[in-house]
């Protein structure tokens, strides 16, 4: 998921890229308006709104990219035993109704013996559920399976120093 901060965090270091301080979106060369007393005219304004518009565009284009290519096949996921992995589960049939909705399995893992997906609560997430058993060895038509899969995303960055927020 794509929040605003990440968009904004990413459009930032665009700028800086593009050697544009994105606090005031001004170029080290210039390039903008200003009145006599070097204080940004509505011209000025007017392009840092639209340089801002345009790097944000770009930031989340990029990052909703890389969230799509972050997902692999789950044929190529590594089968280590209590490894955490987000997947994408497609629901099984139920005994009655529609199939669900695909979704993402956040914090799962593989079993011990390294054959069944299991959620962070401890549930197999494959198989067949009926209203008196579970088949988690089941793959036919009518099971819930796992399709792709991508790595939990790195923890936060520790403070530097004590008390420093980074």
């Amino acid at each position: 998921m794509i929040t605003d901060t990440m968009v904004e965090a990413a459009a930032r270091a665009i700028c800086w890229v593009r050697c544009i301080d994105p606090d005031t979106c001004t170029m080290g060369s210039g390039g903008y308006v200003l009145d006599a007393n070097g204080k940004s005219t509505a011209a000025r304004t007017e392009c840092t709104r639209r340089a801002w518009q345009d790097f944000t565009g770009q930031a989340r284009a990029a990052l909703e990219a890389a969230e799509r290519a972050a997902w692999r096949p789950i044929s190529e996921a590594e089968r280590i035993p209590d490894q955490r992995l987000d997947l994408w589960v497609v629901p099984g049939k139920p005994m009655w109704g529609e199939r669900g909705k695909p979704y993402r399995e956040a914090n799962a893992r593989l079993s011990g013996n390294g054959k069944h997906w299991i959620d962070a609560d401890g549930r197999y997430i494959e198989g067949v559920r009926t209203y008196d058993s579970f088949d988690p060895d089941d793959r036919s038509a009518d099971a819930t399976i796992v399709t792709h899969f991508r790595p939990l995303p790195s923890p936060p960055e520790a403070p530097s120093k004590k008390g420093e927020v980074p």
